[in-house]
């Protein structure tokens, strides 16, 4: 009987494990530490998170020296959160970043103590990390920013069931509590960079390209002669070379006295042969 137990528990043990992404080891000293997901090192030698990973895989060397210094460094608005809190009984979050990006080191620890402080359950929020190395710029190695429009990080993505509410990019409009309550509130909300997302939703659309239409809306929505060289070069990188260009002629539709702008294009947006 005894035997019996000890293998069934075994067998269900390996059949737990069966289905957990194996862990990642790395060395830090004399320390192992595991990552719960891909990981890679870029050129510089510097370790990246890709792809899916639990928020605990950031509280472990190297990240944990930004974000768990951002973390507490950072005050939380509280009367604003006390408001924010019962509103989200039915939201769910996914944020996507870049573990070698800035603005994902200094907004992501922020967002995770504005999601605890709300008393959002771990379980709630899904952590996405990207590459930024060459053809899988902003992209992950399962690529769950596939049809999202990610192209500024991070975004955090509020879910109502399996529907998108809205998103806060890269950096809050006013600040991260009062961008998430006008969110949880139903409010209309139009984050950081829309004009790039707009225009990536929209060349997702199957259809014929209205170019000066396309124009007139972008320039409603951007002040930014640079914001759509960005979406420019990600599908760029993504190997969609027609829709990287047709973003380099609005850029130049909507922005035509801006040089700066248009020589990054052409040095970094370039057609083969």
């Amino acid at each position: 009987m005894t035997r019996l137990y000890v293998f069934s528990s075994l067998l269900l043990l390996l059949t737990a494990c069966a289905h957990t992404r194996p862990a990642t080891a790395h060395f830090q000293g004399d320390t192992t530490i595991a990552f719960h997901g891909d990981t890679a090192y870029d050129a510089n030698g510097q370790l990246m998170l890709l792809g899916e990973h639990p928020r605990t895989d950031l509280e472990q060397k190297p990240f944990a020296r930004w974000f768990d210094s951002g973390y507490a460094a950072y005050t939380v608005d509280t009367a604003t959160t006390a408001l924010i809190s019962p509103l989200l009984k039915d939201r769910t979050f996914e944020i996507f970043m870049g573990t070698w990006c800035g603005d994902s080191r200094r907004e992501v620890p922020r967002m995770f103590k504005i999601l605890d402080a709300c008393g959002v359950p771990r379980d709630h929020i899904r952590l996405i990390t990207l590459d930024y190395r060459g053809r899988m710029y902003k992209q992950s190695p399962q690529h769950e920013e596939a049809g999202l429009d990610i192209v500024h990080v991070p975004d955090l993505l509020v879910k109502n069931g399996t529907e998108e509410q809205a998103r806060i990019v890269e950096s809050p409009v006013v600040s991260l509590e009062k961008d998430l309550l006008s969110i949880a509130r139903g409010e209309p909300y139009q984050p950081q960079y829309r004009a790039a997302w707009w225009l990536s939703h929209q060349l997702r659309q199957a259809g014929p390209v209205d170019e000066p239409a396309l124009a007139d809306s972008i320039k409603e929505k951007t002040k930014d002669a640079f914001e759509l060289c960005t979406l420019s070069y990600v599908l760029y990188l993504h190997g969609d070379t027609t829709n990287a260009f047709l973003t380099k002629r609005l850029n130049a539709a909507v922005f035509p006295g801006n040089k700066a702008a248009q020589k990054w294009l052409d040095t970094h947006v370039i057609k083969k042969g």
